[in-house]
């Protein structure tokens, strides 16, 4: 199990991969954001409330490996006016790695991207966050490269799943 690192919950079906430099790359920058909005940045703020919401909201959601199209919209209340609706796709299939999805965040100027994969795991739908990275352009080479080795980690992990979830957990 996974705990929280804005509010404590335990998070059991969301997974930060440690990397093969013993880092969990996504835990990492997520932490980075934070520290960013408690220094009083305000897109920073706004980025860090909405990724502890939106990946509350999917932890629980099962996604659907099979639909290359896929695409999960998720409603927020705007940071600064509640009464006003903001709606984010927060996860979206990478259209190049089969096994590959993008967690996204876009508030402008920031946009975050964690990827990660899902397996079945004691009949509930695990989310392996793998890496990730703050992008200021449509698609930089960065993020392909990310989206290639988070497919590689996934292959990785098929020879012996039991072995890296306990890995990782």
């Amino acid at each position: 199990m996974t705990t929280c690192i804005f509010c404590g919950h335990t998070m059991g079906k969301l997974i930060f991969v440690t990397n093969l430099s013993g880092i969990k790359e996504v835990k990492e920058d997520i932490a980075d954001i934070v520290a960013k909005a408690n220094a009083g940045d305000t897109a920073y703020q706004a980025v860090a409330m909405y990724i502890a919401q939106a990946l509350e909201y999917v932890k629980d959601i099962d996604i659907p490996t099979g639909d290359n199209a896929y695409l999960l919209g998720w409603n927020a209340p705007h940071i600064w006016e509640p009464d006003r609706t903001l709606t984010f796709h927060i996860v979206k299939k990478a259209v190049s790695q089969p096994s590959v999805f993008e967690f996204r965040i876009n508030w402008n100027p920031l946009y975050f991207r964690a990827l990660f994969f899902v397996d079945d795991v004691d009949q509930e739908q695990y989310k392996f966050l793998v890496r990730s990275l703050m992008k200021d352009e449509k698609n930089p080479p960065e993020l392909q490269q990310k989206i290639n080795e988070t497919e590689l980690v996934a292959m990785m992990y098929k020879t012996n799943p039991s072995r890296y979830l306990k890995e990782w957990s």
